[in-house]
C-alpha cells in the first residue's frame, strides 16, 4: 500500500520519500533489514505486525516497544509513526491463504485488541498512531492492502 501511496507523504518537491517493503516480515526481524539507513531519516512509518497476530497482545506490544527503542537509539531525532494492524476481510477465492470465518474473526479480534494497546503506547510516548481501519475505511480493496479507486485518489 505504501508503495502506491508514497506520493501522499510528500509535502514539497524537496521532500524525499523512500518506501521499503518486506513481505512476510515479523516485527522482531524488521530492524536488521533497515538499521543501516536510519542515520539520515526524519520519519519512520511502521506498518508491521500482521504476521505476528496470534501472539499474545502484550508480547506483540513488547516487540513494538523493542523495535521503536532500537530505531530511536539509532537516531534520536526520528519521528515515529505507527500504523494500526489492518483487519482482514473475507475472500471468496479458494486458495491456501483464504481464512475460515472463525480464523478471520479471531485474527480481527486479536488485531483490534493489539491496536487498542498500541494506540495507548503511542499516545503515552508521543508517537503518532494512524488508525488505518477507521481512517482508511472504503479506501482499501478486500485484501486490506491495495487501494481502491477512491483510495488511490487520496495520493493524487
Amino acid at each position: 500500500m505504501l508503495k502506491d501511496l508514497a506520493g501522499s507523504f510528500t509535502l514539497s518537491s524537496r521532500t524525499h520519500v523512500e518506501v521499503r517493503s518486506f513481505s512476510g516480515v515479523r516485527i522482531e526481524k524488521l530492524f536488521s533489514l533497515y538499521a543501516h539507513s536510519l542515520a539520515d531519516v526524519h520519519v519512520v512509518v511502521l506498518h508491521v505486525g500482521t504476521n505476528n497476530v496470534g501472539e499474545e497482545s502484550l508480547v506483540l506490544i513488547a516487540r513494538f516497544r523493542s523495535l521503536i527503542f532500537r530505531i530511536l537509539y539509532a537516531n534520536l531525532s526520528i519521528r515515529v509513526v505507527v500504523s494500526a494492524i489492518l483487519p482482514r476481510q473475507g475472500s471468496l477465492r479458494k486458495c491456501q491463504w483464504a481464512l475460515s470465518v472463525r480464523k478471520l474473526e479471531l485474527f480481527n479480534r486479536d488485531a483490534g485488541e493489539t491496536n487498542v494497546i498500541l494506540q495507548a503506547l503511542c499516545h503515552k510516548n508521543g508517537y503518532c498512531f494512524v488508525d488505518g481501519p477507521r481512517e482508511l475505511m472504503g479506501m482499501l480493496k478486500a485484501d486490506s492492502v491495495q487501494p481502491t479507486k477512491r483510495g488511490s485518489q487520496v495520493s493524487n
